[in-house]
Parts: structure tokens; C-alpha cells; sequence
């Protein structure tokens, strides 16, 4: 089972980027969010945190420890869904 982990994994972060890259052209107030300086702070420390997590998941696979493992893929997961709350926090009450 760990050699489909690696073709998944690399097709969920795959999928994560591409839903990162469109989200701030699907609302001019995303957009705002993800450009201008104070927005773009959060952004980029989202996606450091991203890479930093990413980099651990791939690192980690091959070295059999389990636990570890799933807690990088949960922390993935986790950071993920915090990005979308950044991008549509404005979406939940509306103005």
C-alpha cells in the first residue's frame, strides 16, 4: 500500500494546488485577500506551512513510521481547510 501512497499523495497535493490557485480568481474579495499586504501575509505563511508539511509527508514514507505519517497527512489536511476558511471567511456572513 505505501507505493499507491505516493501517486495519491502526489494527486491530492496536486489537486490542493490547483483548488489554491483558481480560489482567489473566483471572487474579486478573495482576490483582495490573497494579494493585498496583510492578506497576503496569512496566504504565505499558509503555504509555507503547506510545503513544510508536504516536504515531512514525502520524507517520512518510505521510513516506516506510521504515526508520524499520519499525522503529516492529517496536518495537510488541516492547513488545507484553514486556507479555505481564509479565502471564504467573508462568504459566510454576507455584507
Amino acid at each position: 500500500m505505501r507505493g499507491y501512497v505516493w501517486w495519491l499523495g502526489a494527486a491530492t497535493l496536486g489537486l490542493i494546488g490547483l483548488f489554491n490557485l483558481l480560489t482567489p480568481f473566483q471572487d474579486p474579495t478573495c482576490f483582495e485577500r490573497w494579494f493585498n499586504l496583510p492578506g497576503s501575509l496569512v496566504s504565505m505563511a499558509v503555504s509555507l506551512v503547506m510545503l513544510a508539511l508536504t516536504w515531512v509527508f514525502f520524507t517520512i514514507l518510505n521510513d516506516q513510521k506510521d504515526l508520524q505519517l499520519f499525522l503529516s497527512a492529517l496536518g495537510l489536511f488541516v492547513v488545507s481547510f484553514v486556507g479555505i476558511r481564509i479565502s471564504f471567511y467573508l462568504m459566510i456572513v454576507p455584507p
